[in-house]
């Protein structure tokens, strides 16, 4: 998971998901990049190595996403860091689960772990995000799948298997 997957990413993630944290938005977008770079370099690519398939929850269109659209990072700046870090290492797929703001509300809230400061957005930052990830969809056919998440899980989980099928 990200940022997570690793001692330090999970002691990453435990800072940046706190509601009452503080940050710079540019120290905010390295917390992020330093997990991230544990995470691959730990963990994702030893099991690409290894002839594994690996499944992360996040990853470089999340940071476009949330930091740079939602929170007014350079788009520039970010992808200037992640071609220092990891060069061209991306996704060969990215699935994307679209959701309306309303029954993303409803599923925050019905959620059993704590809401975050990511859940806290305001309803604009949410949309900025929104599109965001619509846009990075349309810019990226061949390797972005946008999927309607507005269904139920066992439906969504079988548009998912369907995607990964292929």
């Amino acid at each position: 998971r990200e940022p997570g997957g690793t001692e330090l990413g999970e002691k990453g993630r435990g800072l940046l998901k706190t509601k009452s944290a503080d940050f710079l938005q540019e120290t905010e977008l390295l917390l992020f990049n330093a997990a991230r770079y544990e995470h691959v370099e730990k963990f994702i690519k030893p099991n690409l190595r290894a002839g594994k398939k690996v499944i992360c929850d996040r990853f470089y269109d999340s940071t476009i996403a949330y930091q740079s659209v939602a929170l007014g990072i350079e788009k520039a700046f970010v992808e200037q860091l992640h071609q220092l870090l990891f060069s061209d290492f991306m996704p060969d797929l990215t699935l994307i689960l679209d959701l309306d703001l309303d029954s993303a509300k409803a599923r925050v809230n019905n959620r059993e772990d704590s809401v975050d400061r990511y859940d806290a957005f305001s309803d604009a930052d949410f949309n900025k995000v929104r599109e965001a990830y619509q846009e990075i969809a349309k810019n990226n056919p061949k390797r972005c799948k946008l999927i309607n998440a507005a269904v139920s899980k066992e439906q969504l989980l079988k548009d998912v298997l369907a995607i990964l099928g292929k």
